[in-house]
């Protein structure tokens, strides 16, 4: 085709995107053999294959590409898909003029309770970006549901048959790390009595989801590249390399172009996983998903529906969850156990500033702090403005909830000793779990915990641990 076509949010562009991310004017699309597209100097920006474009860059729009403009995704397709008028390989199409919506997400196995707007768009994007072979990176904070994003692609993808395979980065040491990607033949070090295949091996054919990839050591992002590129692994011990077919989706709380500017974090590794971005929202940014998530995880906990009061409601919707979903989990798990098989009250509802009772945290590493923990809204009170601050730690034992003025004829909660006794037995199983995982190393089982290294060492005091003695860890 000739000619040419303007991309914006609003009238008069030829292709209307009804984002508040696109331009009014954001990209040109130009006919040709095959056709391209220009950025317009937009504000937040044009990509092709997540490759951002300078303003009054084009590139070439080839069959299978994925276009993002601003957070809105389209990819390329051929002739038959798309009207006349328009260039014949995009995939906005339109009738004279054109509202370009993303499509529904329909409910099932592989989709999460969603109700947020940006939610919704960012899980029809899986349908856009599935069937491709481009590596995924995943960003957000912790607990937003990073690996539930990367699961969902996997079941959706034509790979959905074969193993989806996760690993966490930070969880092991440089040497068992190497070992658990790529595998090990019989003799190859002290133990290795047989041979066992590595991660990569096993997830031949399926995705590999490389959680806090930002923690992996440069030696092993060097290999971890190798991999990318050629698409074989080598064992340890091993001199001939297996060819394996894997979708890579990575996730981090991180800034890695920062950390390539540090040294931290190999660059070309960057560039080959960040095929597409996408960055999950925290939970209190996604207000509408509360309640419904609330739900979700009260019936789980309890194995049926569960009731929760309009001052509940208010409650969990006064939050600021610091901790995002996983504290959500946690807080609904709680309060099943004090509810009692009765409706969920709002001093059943503890969450992390009632639980830390001011225990210091750490400001949590990368571009994506957590909220600080707000303290239980008086009389549930409107939701309030969240500062950024320090990320959510595990709950330690647990004093008494608040009252609440607003519903005196609540029962009262059981007894302060009794939840803490019980809490604090709970969270002195999961540290020491961890810790054992983690080979007693400290600053490991922190992260993995997502606390501070030094609150975790108050709590291993607290339950009598012995710590390793000094250079052990």
């Amino acid at each position: 085709m000739s000619g040419s076509a303007i991309v914006g949010r609003e009238l008069p562009a030829d292709i209307v995107v009804a984002d508040d991310s696109v331009s009014r004017r954001h990209a040109c699309i130009h006919g040709g053999s095959p056709p391209t597209i220009e950025d317009l100097g937009s504000t937040n920006g044009t990509k092709v294959m997540g490759r951002a474009l300078a303003p009054g860059e084009r590139a070439p729009l080839t069959l299978g590409a994925v276009v993002q403009l601003g957070s809105v995704a389209a990819f390329v397709r051929p002739r038959e898909s798309a009207t006349d008028d328009v260039p014949p390989s995009v995939a906005l199409r339109r009738s004279q003029r054109m509202t370009v919506a993303p499509p529904p997400v329909e409910p099932g196995p592989s989709t999460p309770i969603l109700r947020d707007p940006t939610m919704l768009q960012l899980y029809a994007l899986i349908d856009v970006i599935a069937p491709s072979k481009l590596s995924i990176l995943v960003l957000g904070e912790t607990g937003v549901g990073k690996d539930v994003f990367a699961e969902s692609l996997h079941q959706r993808s034509p790979r959905a048959s074969a193993r989806f395979v996760r690993l966490n980065c930070a969880a092991l040491p440089e040497n068992l790390l190497e070992a658990e990607l790529f595998g090990y033949e019989r003799g190859a070090f002290t133990g290795a009595h047989n041979a066992k295949p590595g991660l990569f091996e096993a997830a031949d054919n399926g995705t590999v989801f490389l959680d806090e990839i930002g923690e992996m050591p440069l030696l092993t992002q060097a290999k971890l590249l190798r991999v990318l590129e050629s698409g074989e692994v080598m064992r340890i011990g091993s001199v001939k390399p297996k060819h394996v077919d894997v979708r890579f989706v990575a996730a981090t709380n991180q800034d890695l172009e920062a950390l390539c500017g540090q040294g931290r974090f190999r660059s070309d590794l960057f560039f080959r996983l960040n095929g597409v971005s996408v960055t999950i929202p925290p939970l209190r940014d996604r207000p509408t998903d509360v309640v419904p998530l609330a739900q979700h995880f009260l019936s789980a906990a309890q194995g049926q529906p569960v009731n929760l009061t309009p001052m509940a409601i208010d409650r969990l919707m006064s939050h600021a969850w610091p901790g995002n979903i996983r504290e959500l989990k946690n807080v609904a798990d709680r309060a099943v156990l004090l509810a009692r098989g009765g409706p969920v009250l709002p001093e059943h509802l503890l969450f992390s500033s009632t639980i830390m009772a001011g225990a210091p945290v750490a400001q949590a590493g990368g571009p994506y702090p957590s909220a600080p923990a707000m303290p239980a809204a008086p009389q549930h009170a409107s939701v309030p403005a969240v500062p950024a601050a320090p990320a959510y730690a595990s709950a330690p034992a647990i004093p008494a909830a608040p009252p609440h003025a607003s519903a005196p004829a609540q029962p009262a909660a059981a007894p302060a000793g009794t939840i803490r006794d019980a809490f604090a037995e709970v969270e002195r199983e999961r540290i020491l779990q961890v810790m054992e995982q983690c080979g007693g190393n400290q600053s490991r089982a922190a992260r993995v915990l997502g606390i501070s290294r030094t609150t975790l060492i108050k709590r291993l005091e607290a339950y009598g641990y012995v710590r390793p003695r000094k250079g052990q860890d």
